[in-house]
C-alpha cells in the first residue's frame, strides 16, 4: 500500500533503521565502508549527511558526462553492427565521470580498461557480490585465503585514495569542484576539519553507491530501448531537435537539458520497470504500530520491495507495459510511488547527480546512433536481470550502427 510505503520511509521515529555495522560486523563489506554514510547510524548518519549534502549540491557539470561519453562513442565506433557487451563499457564511462566528479581526476577508464583504479575497485566490489557471502553472510566473516585476499585489497584500495585525498589536501587555493574539494574546503569560514580517513570513509561509500548503479541504470534502459524502436526513434527524433549538430553538445545547458523531457519519462519508465535498487533494506518499528488492518507488533522486521511496488496494479495502469508516456500524464505525477532511489530522509543524496548523468549520455548516443539487439540474444523477450543488492544485466550486447541522417 503506497500510504504505509510512505509511513515506512518517512517515519523514521517508529521504523529504526538498525545500526548497520552490526549487521556486517566482520565482513569486508564493513571493512570497506568504514564509518561512511552507508554504514553509519544515529547521529554519526546525521553529521555524514550534514557533510555530504553541501558536496552534492553543486550537481554534476554536464559537461563531464559529455567529455566521457565522447570516449564511448569512439569505442562504439570500433564495434558497429557488432554485439557489444554494454555493461562493461558502461562501468568504465560512469567510472570516469565518477573520477572527475569525486576528485577531479580524469582516470580515462574508458580508453584503458587496465586502469589500475578501476581493476581493484571493480575486485573489490566482485568480492563483495559474491553469491557465497550473500547465501551463507557468515563466510564472509571467517579468515580463509579468499577473504584475506579480498582485505588486502581493500588496503590497496584505500592507501591509493588516501594518497589522492593528501594531495588535494595539500592544493590549498587550487581546490576544484569536485566532491572530495568540497569536503575539505573552507565553508563560511569553519574548516570541516575532517580527518583523512572520514574523507576517504565518504568516498568509497559514493563510489560503491554511485557507480554500478548507474551502469546498470544505462545498460537496462538501452535494452528497453532497443525492444521498443518506437520509443527510441521518438526520443531520437526529440534529441534531433534540441541538438541538430553533433557540435552542440559542447553547449550542454540546463534549457536543453530540460527540453529533453520525452527522453526523461523513458528513463523513468525503464527505471521504474526496473529498479537498480529492488528491496530497501529491512527497518524494525520500535513501538507497536497499526497499519489500516494490520497489527504491527513492536520489533518487526520490515521492508519495502520497491520492484513490486512499481508493479502495483493499484498505482500503475498497464503496470507491464513499457509506458514512457505515463509519466506525461497524471500517472506519472504521483511521485511518490516512483521510488528507484527510495524516499525520506535516507533518500539517495545522489539522485539528481545519477539522473544528470544518465540523460546526457542517452541524449549522445541517441543522436550518435540506432541499436538492436543481436538475433540470438536472451532479452528479445523482455529484460532479463539478476537480482541482488544491485539489480544487474544477464548476457546483455547491444548492436550499434551509425543513424542514419534525415
Amino acid at each position: 500500500d503506497p500510504a504505509y510505503t510512505k509511513e515506512f520511509f518517512y517515519n523514521s521515529d517508529t521504523f529504526d533503521r538498525g545500526d548497520p555495522k552490526k549487521s556486517l560486523q566482520g565482513s569486508s563489506l564493513r571493512y570497506y565502508f568504514g564509518e561512511g554514510i552507508l554504514s553509519a547510524h544515529g547521529e554519526n548518519w546525521k553529521r555524514q549527511r550534514r557533510l555530504l549534502i553541501p558536496a552534492f549540491r553543486s550537481t554534476l557539470a554536464l559537461e563531464t558526462p559529455v567529455k566521457c561519453c565522447q570516449r564511448l562513442i569512439d569505442i562504439i565506433d570500433c564495434y558497429l553492427d557488432r554485439p557489444m557487451d554494454i555493461l562493461h563499457f558502461m562501468r568504465r564511462t560512469t567510472m570516469d565521470v565518477l573520477g572527475l566528479a569525486i576528485f577531479g581526476i580524469d582516470f580515462q577508464v574508458t580508453n584503458d580498461g587496465k586502469n589500475e583504479f578501476y581493476t581493484l575497485y571493480s575486485e573489490i566490489v566482485s568480492d563483495f557480490l559474491n553469491p557465497l557471502y550473500l547465501i551463507i553472510p557468515f563466510v564472509n566473516q571467517i579468515y580463509w585465503p579468499a577473504r584475506l585476499r579480498a582485505l588486502q585489497k581493500i588496503d590497496r584500495f584505500e592507501t591509493m585514495l588516501a594518497d589522492i585525498i593528501l594531495k588535494k589536501r595539500h592544493t590549498g587555493e587550487q581546490l576544484g569542484q569536485d566532491i572530495v574539494s568540497s569536503l575539505i574546503r573552507e565553508k563560511n569560514g569553519i574548516r570541516h576539519n575532517l580527518t583523512a580517513k572520514e574523507i576517504r570513509d565518504a568516498v568509497n561509500n559514493i563510489l560503491f553507491a554511485g557507480h554500478d548503479t548507474a551502469a546498470n541504470a544505462l545498460s537496462i534502459l538501452l535494452c528497453h530501448t532497443a525492444l521498443h524502436r518506437d520509443v527510441q526513434d521518438r526520443a531520437r527524433q526529440e534529441t534531433l531537435k534540441v541538438f541538430y549538430r553533433r557540435e552542440n553538445f559542447n553547449q550542454f545547458t540546463e534549457e536543453k537539458l530540460a527540453a529533453l523531457s520525452y527522453s526523461h519519462c523513458v528513463i523513468k519508465e525503464s527505471m521504474r520497470v526496473e529498479p537498480v535498487v529492488s528491496v530497501v533494506t529491512s527497518r524494525t518499528n520500535i513501538r507497536p504500530i497499526q497499519l489500516g488492518k494490520y497489527h504491527i507488533p513492536k520489533g518487526t522486521k520490515m521492508g519495502v520491495h520497491i520492484f513490486a511496488q512499481h508493479h502495483s496494479p493499484r498505482v500503475w495502469n498497464e503496470n507491464a507495459e513499457f509506458r514512457p508516456e505515463r509519466f506525461f500524464q497524471k500517472e506519472g505525477d504521483k511521485v511518490p510511488h516512483w521510488m528507484p532511489f527510495a524516499m525520506g530522509p535516507h533518500q539517495c543524496l545522489g539522485i539528481q547527480f545519477a539522473m544528470r548523468e544518465i540523460r546526457v549520455i542517452f541524449a549522445m548516443l541517441l543522436f550518435e546512433y540506432e541499436w538492436y539487439l543481436p538475433s540470438n540474444s536472451i532479452h528479445h523477450s523482455g529484460v532479463k536481470t539478476c537480482m541482488g543488492p544491485v539489480t544487474t544485466t544477464k548476457d546483455l550486447y547491444i548492436c550499434f550502427k551509425k543513424r542514419v541522417a534525415d
